[in-house]
């Protein structure tokens, strides 16, 4: 069999796994999923393949036993046995050396972050039919059905742990960018996607032909906006973010188009990408003339009241549609806004049936990382999980508001 260790976001969970498949194709092994971080140590990141049509596989899940997550140490005994090949990416840089690495292997544990370069064009094609979502997603729906009689443009702008690494991409590549693509399409609408949205609208602001998404669900937000990036015409990446690459790959498009950014100092293209040099940045960043929009930006046409009324009614499908539609352009969203129309929205997931419940109770198991001293959370969690069938969870929270609430 061949095991690959599961870590980081979507982005990388699609490297890992595009790796992990094609060395089991070529071995004519079995592929498992090993899962661990994610059903263990309450990672910040959601595990999300299994919403993709991947199929089915065995996960392994095991307790750490070190807090180096990622480290040889925590494996099973039975994985750091000799019978049981691990390979890294260090051993295995390409796809090449991956093959020579595993041959004559039974059985084979990956550790490391992959990429769709170990793949072959075929099974490229197999792994864009897989990597679809199970179940259409109403927001995804209603952002294709928005920009379908538009030049969309999605503009990535990765940040949180990038900004640490020293990996994110300057505001002036953005600029150039936009202006590039101005330059033949004056029309073209621009939508952000970020990991740090409130930063993107103070950035670049209240301006014609921008809209900022920031679309709710929790854990399975991410996935959602990861497809309305990849269903828009055109693409400005993040140029290091694997969540970019593939939202740019899983477009099959004929007139698709994206822009990167390059090292060195001529623009290029190559295969519909668009590659910014530096000096290609500094001269169009230079032309970047964003026209404001006239007058104060309007506020998304839904209120937190209406929301309350459609769920309280029962209209539990009408309230998710109505917050998702605010959440499509999120610029006037306050930051408070925006925390009571997530709540709303779990509560009207769970509300909804078996169908939306595991959407509603990911939405507040994530939230529960940074909201475990606020009354409101542990009395709309206590709602989901009651509505979910679990009632002596739901009892927990229900005694957390109640103590929240003596504490303040």
């Amino acid at each position: 069999m061949v095991i690959i260790k599961i870590m980081g976001g979507l982005g990388n969970q699609l490297s890992i796994y595009a790796r992990g498949y094609s060395l089991a194709r070529y071995l004519k092994q079995e592929l498992v999923l090993d899962i661990s971080d994610y059903m263990q140590r309450g990672y910040f990141r959601p595990y999300v393949l299994d919403k993709l049509k991947i199929g089915k596989h065995r996960k392994l899940m095991y307790p750490p036993a070190a807090e180096d997550f990622d480290g040889f140490v925590n494996l099973p005994q039975i994985i750091q046995d000799k019978s049981v090949r691990l390979i890294t990416d260090e051993l295995a840089g390409n796809r090449e050396k991956l093959l020579q690495e595993a041959d004559g292997a039974q059985n084979v544990y990956l550790l490391g972050y992959g990429g769709r370069q170990y793949c072959t064009l075929e099974e490229l094609e197999r792994l864009c039919t897989q990597f679809q979502m199970k179940e259409p997603s109403s927001a995804v729906e209603m952002f294709k059905k928005r920009i379908e009689n538009e030049y969309s443009v999605a503009v990535h702008i990765r940040r949180t742990d990038f900004v640490e690494l020293n990996m994110q991409d300057s505001q002036r590549y953005f600029c150039a960018a936009i202006t590039y693509i101005r330059s033949f399409h004056p029309e073209a609408q621009f939508y952000f996607f970020s990991d740090d949205i409130a930063y993107v609208k103070e950035t670049f602001g209240n301006c014609a032909g921008y809209h900022y998404v920031q679309l709710l669900g929790g854990m399975d937000a991410d996935l959602d906006e990861f497809f309305c990036i990849s269903s828009c015409t055109c693409r400005i990446l993040s140029h290091k973010s694997s969540f970019s690459s593939w939202a740019s790959v899983l477009n099959r498009c004929e007139n698709k188009l994206d822009i990167s950014r390059a090292e060195d100092n001529g623009i290029s293209v190559s295969e519909k990408t668009i590659y910014l040099t530096s000096a290609a940045v500094e001269t169009f960043s230079a032309w970047y003339r964003p026209e404001e929009k006239k007058g104060e930006a309007e506020s998304p046409d839904v209120t937190e009241e209406t929301a309350y009324r459609l769920v309280a009614e029962g209209q539990n499908e009408k309230a998710i549609s109505i917050i998702d539609r605010a959440c499509m352009d999120s610029y006037t969203l306050t930051e408070r806004r925006i925390q009571e129309l997530s709540d709303l929205k779990a509560i009207a997931l769970a509300q909804g049936g078996k169908s939306f419940s595991a959407a509603a109770l990911r939405t507040f198991y994530q939230q529960m990382q940074t909201r475990m001293e606020d009354p409101v959370f542990h009395a709309n969690f206590f709602l989901t999980l009651y509505h979910s069938g679990r009632i002596l969870e739901s009892a927990i929270h229900a005694a957390l508001a109640n103590l929240c609430n003596i504490v303040k």
